[in-house]
């Protein structure tokens, strides 16, 4: 069978996420569902128009409690044209296999349905599986092998699930040994679902299989294996996990140890975990910096104090942060953080201060307050974070007073705090905020916080509906082959659009603005060196610049995102992409959040997302986190 279309497989994707008119979203009940008769009727009389008109009422059928119901389906699956409705009525199949008069036709049915339907009558069968059933199944998984790997992925839970242990095992490992020796990566989706089985079953032999396929390192789905690791903690996979993986040449298989320790209160896991800080790799030591904090273990606090004195930066933050997990209860924390308020890196300042806002502590204000004239804006721009956590009054007059001074992104953090301390804005007009602070200071308390509603305000330039209120802002676009995607009955394609949304902005810069613009596929290339003025000869450059560039290639964000975080004096990112990373040094999307996110406990950025065509959880992770916004279109 050929491999499913892109379009294809986003249907598949949404199909089951998106409940019919009248579901009630997350209870999988229907309210007022008509008689099966009506529905027949309805369907009848919609044969005439297209498939998304007709959907809505296969979906009611499909999920007709009327044991009517089965002979319809019977009858008009093989009979539809629509690949949509089909789908959509073999999906009722599915959930019905057990029926014996689906079970008598299944192999006849089979042959007449489209790739699309089978697809969708795999994702609905309930696990365990009849017997007649799981027996059919498991001939069409072996048919399947070498042709659609996404069949046999969705096959994979339902016939694993109605084996026995042993032959359950078996199956997997079969599948995976096949998978392995036929391709140079396992296909991601049938590599997902064969590390979820596996982990299900547990056990050093299970585990060992499990293995093999993360040391493949199947593109996009290294984070599954990750977070199952965890799930192979019984005593014979702990010891593997720190006698030979974490003793691997392979730095992949060392951060995969690592997860599968996160969590256990063994002696032995705990005891590798601290070792683990001394890795030559850097990145093992943050994750296992991050597995400490976790764990809840005394003794790794002292371990994670002598990595907080030395080392890259970014690892002492990532063992500050996990102190702060441990020790948050500690009385006498909250002065170490304050004595680290006043470090000689403006990174650790920034990071002590976000930590007692985490805490709430209000008391200790006057001891980091001088916090909000230091030099260095990150610092700054903490300072600023704390006061509007923590809702302290004495920071009024000193933020009215910083609204003055600040400029671009740093003024709308101010104008921010004071409207969660004050429960009311002026916006950024001084006179108004010195008038009403001399009117309330005496006894002043902020008012009980409302539920957050999105404030109207206009501002003179915007990105996809995001204000641009930063002076120091690079713009970083994906140019890769799919941004050629027509959107509309003009011929226009994504990145005309987005060519056209960004040389609005461009021409709407003051001239304090200082700005870069990044383009990435296969490769990454930057408009300037850094970050440029926004003189009018500039803004026209970066305009031809924009202008000039056509769609090509893969879809490098790894690349982009390193490339942006070298400019030191950027503060502000907007990031626009279509798709998932495709190419450069980091393709996991998940891995990708984790090591920008870590760059980021340094830089303090603000990134907001604009993902183009389908949602992004990476996008909307990178801004999340960040302070950013995301917006989909």
């Amino acid at each position: 069978m050929k491999f499913l279309s892109a379009a294809t497989l986003l249907l598949l994707a949404l199909f089951p996420a998106l409940p019919a008119r009248g579901e009630v979203r997350g209870t999988g009940k229907t309210r007022g569902a008509p008689p099966l008769s009506e529905l027949l009727e309805k369907f009848r009389k919609e044969e005439s128009m297209p498939p998304a008109r007709r959907i809505s009422t296969a979906g009611w059928i499909a999920r007709s409690k009327d044991p009517g119901a089965v002979d319809f389906l019977l009858a008009r699956v093989p009979l539809e044209k629509a690949p949509l409705v089909q789908s959509v009525l073999a999906r009722g199949l599915g959930t019905r296999v057990g029926d014996s008069r689906v079970l008598q036709a299944l192999p006849s049915l089979w042959e007449k349905l489209a790739p699309l339907s089978r697809s969708s009558l795999v994702r609905a069968l309930p696990s365990p599986l009849p017997g007649t059933a799981l027996d059919f199944f498991r001939r069409v998984f072996l048919l399947e092998s070498g042709g659609s790997p996404l069949l046999q992925a969705a096959l994979v839970k339902p016939i694993a699930g109605s084996l026995g242990k042993e032959e359950a095992f078996l199956f997997l490992k079969e599948t995976a040994d096949r998978e392995l020796s036929t391709r140079v990566r396992p296909f991601p989706a049938l590599a997902r679902a064969l590390a979820e089985e596996l982990a299900r079953l547990g056990g050093g032999k299970a585990q060992e299989v499990f293995v093999a396929l993360a040391a493949s390192n199947p593109i996009e789905v290294e984070e599954v294996f990750r977070k199952e690791a965890s799930k192979f903690q019984d005593p014979e996979c702990l010891v593997w996990w720190v006698k030979k993986g974490l003793k691997s040449k392979d730095p992949r298989l060392r951060l995969l140890s690592l997860h599968g320790l996160g969590g256990s209160k063994d002696p032995l896991a705990l005891q590798a975990l601290r070792k683990a800080l001394s890795d030559r790799d850097p990145r093992i030591q943050r994750e296992a910096a991050r597995a400490l904090g976790m764990s809840g273990d005394p003794k790794g606090a002292s371990s994670l104090e002598r990595m907080l004195r030395k080392g890259p930066l970014v690892n002492r933050l990532e063992a500050l942060g996990a102190l702060h997990r441990l020790r948050r209860d500690d009385p006498s924390w909250v002065e170490t953080l304050v004595k680290l308020a006043r470090s000689h890196y403006p990174a650790f300042r920034a990071r002590a201060l976000d930590l007692l806002a985490d805490l709430g502590d209000r008391e200790v204000f006057s001891k980091v307050k001088a916090a909000a004239v230091e030099r260095n804006w990150m610092v700054r721009s903490a300072f600023y974070s704390y006061v509007a956590r923590i809702r302290e009054p004495r920071a009024v007059p000193l933020l009215i007073e910083r609204l003055g001074v600040e400029t671009g992104r740093l003024r709308v953090e101010v104008e921010k705090a004071l409207h969660r301390i004050a429960g009311i804005t002026f916006g950024f007009d001084l006179s108004r905020w010195r008038y009403w602070w001399e009117k309330e200071k005496e006894g002043f308390q902020p008012p009980p916080l409302k539920k957050h509603v999105a404030r109207k305000r206009r501002y003179g330039n915007t990105y996809y509906g995001i204000p641009v209120v930063s002076r120091r802002v690079i713009f970083i676009l994906d140019v890769s082959g799919s941004m050629a995607t027509k959107v509309d009955t003009a011929g226009r394609t994504r990145l005309d659009l987005a060519k056209e949304a960004l040389v609005q902005a461009l021409t709407r810069f003051t001239k304090e603005t200082r700005f870069n613009i990044v383009f990435f596929h296969t490769q990454v290339r930057a408009w300037g060196r850094k970050l440029m003025p926004a003189t009018r000869a500039n803004q026209k450059k970066a305009v031809g610049f924009v202008r000039s560039t056509r769609p090509m290639g893969a879809t490098n964000l790894y690349g982009a995102l390193e490339l942006a975080f070298q400019d030191k004096n950027a503060d502000t990112i907007y990031l626009l992409s279509d798709g998932s990373p495709t190419a450069g040094e980091i393709v996991d999307p998940a891995r990708i959040a984790r090591e920008v996110l870590s760059w980021n406990l340094l830089r303090r950025m603000v990134i907001h997302t604009i993902s183009l065509g389908t949602p992004s959880a990476l996008l909307q992770k990178l801004a999340k986190e960040s302070g950013g916004q995301y917006v989909r279109r």
